[in-house]
C-alpha cells in the first residue's frame, strides 16, 4: 500500500475505535501484530489487542479520539504517524498491573494521543506504537494524586 492509503486506513481504524466497532478494528490489524502501550509489555496478536480494547471501553465508555481532523497526520512508506486529542471519563473499574482494582472515579481525561504504525501490503497494521501522557491521564482521572494533593 502507498502512504496515502495507509493514512486513509488509519483514519478508518480510529473511526472504528470511536464507534467501538471491533469487527472493523480487527480488519486493520494482522493476526500476529505487536502493539506497544506505555508502561506495559508489548501485546502480541489481534486477539489480545481486542481484549485490551474491550477492557478500555468498559473503563471509559465515552472515550473518543478527536481525529476529524487529526492534529498531525503523516506518512512515509509503510509508516504512519497520527496525533489526536483523546478524551474520556472513568466510568468502569481499572485493574492495575499488580491486580489492584481501582473503582470508577467519574473523572475525565483530555490528553494528546500519538499512534505510529507500520502497515503491510494488505493494508493491515503489523506494528503499532501508542504514545500518550499516562501519568497525566492517571492524575486527571484521580487514580494518582496531582502535585497539589501531594503537597497538602
Amino acid at each position: 500500500m502507498d502512504a496515502a492509503t495507509n493514512l486513509q486506513n488509519m483514519k478508518k481504524l480510529d473511526d472504528s475505535w470511536n464507534r467501538q466497532d471491533l469487527q472493523t478494528f480487527r480488519r486493520y490489524h494482522t493476526k500476529d501484530c505487536i502493539v506497544r502501550w506505555p508502561n506495559q509489555p508489548p501485546t502480541h496478536g489481534v486477539d489480545a489487542h481486542e481484549e485490551e480494547a474491550i477492557a478500555f471501553f468498559k473503563m471509559f465508555p465515552d472515550q473518543h479520539l478527536i481525529n476529524n481532523p487529526y492534529k498531525i497526520m503523516l506518512a512515509q512508506g509503510e509508516w504512519t504517524c497520527t496525533v489526536a486529542d483523546f478524551r474520556g471519563t472513568m466510568k468502569g473499574a481499572m485493574t492495575m498491573p499488580d491486580g489492584t482494582v481501582i473503582p470508577p472515579t467519574g473523572k475525565s481525561f483530555h490528553i494528546d494521543f500519538c499512534t505510529v504504525a507500520r502497515w503491510n501490503e494488505q493494508g493491515q497494521i503489523v506494528e503499532e506504537n501508542l504514545f500518550y501522557d499516562l501519568m497525566g491521564m492517571l492524575r486527571q482521572i484521580g487514580v494518582i494524586p496531582d502535585q497539589a494533593q501531594q503537597v497538602a
